[in-house]
């Protein structure tokens, strides 16, 4: 792995997010993975590949993603935006409705806040995860995915 300057760094994102902003998926995958490959915890490439991951139909490869930045930075609040809208994208209502609690918990807000919450109010229930059908898997992984959202919001009140 080379080292790069965290101007050449910017350079890099800003070139695969003009390429996102222009439809070149595949150039923008390339240089969120360019900038992943010089700094692996990079925010803003981790986000936006999976923002892309979604765009694409990966949803299993998009949820990771956006829940591992958000777990790694839970002050951002788009991250938390990006992560409830793949949830909704994906169907995962009661999953998002969880999340969207936790993140208000943390003081999360705001008129994108104020939208999804309006969309989740008007959707009915459905606990159904990707690749899991038996309401005994859909709840052991709701419980799962409410205990990593947990230890989120306790890692930032210990902040």
């Amino acid at each position: 792995m080379s080292e790069s300057t965290a101007p050449d760094l910017a350079a890099q994102l800003q070139a695969a997010i003009a390429h996102h902003q222009a439809g070149a998926l595949a150039e923008a995958e390339q240089g969120y993975r360019a900038v992943l490959a010089e700094q692996a915890n990079h925010p803003d490439a981790w986000h936006n590949l999976g923002i892309l991951a979604l765009q694409v139909g990966q949803h299993a490869a998009a949820l990771e993603l956006l829940k591992g930045v958000l777990q790694a930075y839970p002050q951002h609040g788009q991250f938390w935006i990006s992560y409830l809208q793949a949830l909704l994208h994906t169907g995962q209502i009661d999953l998002a409705r969880a999340v969207l609690a936790q993140g208000r918990e943390l003081g999360l807000d705001g008129e994108a806040v104020e939208i999804i919450a309006r969309q989740l109010d008007t959707l009915p229930s459905n606990n159904t995860p990707l690749n899991e059908t038996s309401p005994a898997a859909t709840a052991e992984a709701q419980t799962a995915e409410v205990a990593v959202a947990t230890e989120a919001v306790e890692a930032v009140e210990a902040v």
